[in-house]
């Protein structure tokens, strides 16, 4: 029953007891009111499947059936928060997805998704048919950042989605290892060789000879040219993480880092081909063009030079 409705029933109410006293025609308002019976908004009553997991680096994970839609079909969402300010949780969103469901959600669960440490999150829908069949998806975590990885569906309600799903991305991963030619990207292009680790500062030498293996000889006339004042060192892949799928990342993500630490300020097209260059390796060394679409934006957002960051455009020149 809305407003307009309980609006009704007292004009009505009004018009038959307007002939009664005074004291009466109150006493008649009062009961109609009590037995009127409560309203309700729809849209503000939760419905459907709701939680919320909290993540080992604070941030936290909402999935949610779409509210109004029925439970045996519809959409659900995966909203990621940063989880900065306890007293507001929902103030910084990070970013979501909203998928498809043929059924209801079931549960969630936090896994490793490709026995490497990399962590996962996978939504179960339960079908609402008589087979009651199971479908999952699965999620990648990644920093700030949430995409979706792979699906399976039709699986034995009896049966665990989890290590179907474990399957396949594994299967995905040898097939992916084994077909990758080595022209597919720099990071692919040149011959076995140990790079510095992580951190550590990097002579002129050692970079010349990782500019020739990788053939970046174009990078390397600019250093030679003009050698960037701060020493080089390779934070790795900066705030992601530096494995997937069982495959390191760091050759990628060190050889884009090279590129930057050698940037002139204001080298807008440059910096563009440095980081087309990083998605192309990492697509590449993972097999994943979402996964390299997601580190391209990422480092298009956060790698500009305005920033100042030990990782932004022309970290090496600047004072």
């Amino acid at each position: 029953m809305n407003v307009k409705d309980i609006f009704n029933i007292l004009r009505h109410f009004l018009v038959v007891v307007k002939f009664y006293p005074l004291r009466w025609r109150r006493f008649f308002l009062i009961l109609a009111i009590l037995m009127i019976p409560p309203t309700s908004n729809a849209e503000d009553v939760p419905q459907g499947f709701f939680k919320q997991v909290i993540l080992e680096t604070g941030q936290f994970v909402v999935v949610a059936e779409g509210q109004g839609e029925p439970r045996s079909i519809g959409s659900y969402s995966v909203r990621l928060y940063s989880g900065k300010e306890k007293k507001f949780p929902f103030d910084d969103f990070l970013g979501g997805l909203v998928r498809p469901r043929d059924g209801f959600v079931e549960k969630l669960a936090i896994v490793d998704l490709d026995n490497h440490g990399d962590l996962g999150l996978v939504v179960i829908v339960r079908n609402a048919g008589s087979g009651s069949y199971l479908s999952a998806d699965a999620f990648v975590l990644s920093g700030s950042t949430i995409s979706f990885l792979q699906s399976v569906s039709g699986i034995s309600g009896d049966a665990d989605p989890v290590d179907i799903l474990k399957e396949q991305i594994n299967a995905s991963t040898e097939l992916t290892v084994k077909s990758r030619g080595s022209s597919c990207g720099k990071a692919n292009a040149g011959s076995e060789l140990d790079l510095p680790a992580k951190g550590s500062n990097v002579s002129l030498s050692r970079i010349k000879e990782i500019c020739v293996n990788y053939g970046l000889n174009d990078l390397l006339t600019k250093i030679e040219k003009d050698p960037p004042p701060n020493p080089f060192t390779s934070d790795g892949c900066s705030m992601w993480f530096g494995t997937w799928k069982g495959v390191s990342l760091y050759p990628a993500c060190f050889l884009h880092d090279l590129k930057y630490w050698a940037g002139y300020p204001g080298e807008e097209i440059a910096r563009l081909s440095a980081d087309a260059e990083l998605m192309i390796d990492i697509a590449c060394l993972t097999g994943s063009t979402s996964m390299a679409e997601t580190m391209f934006q990422g480092t298009r957002r956060g790698g500009h030079e305005m920033y100042k960051q030990s990782f932004s455009w022309g970290f090496g020149r600047n004072q």
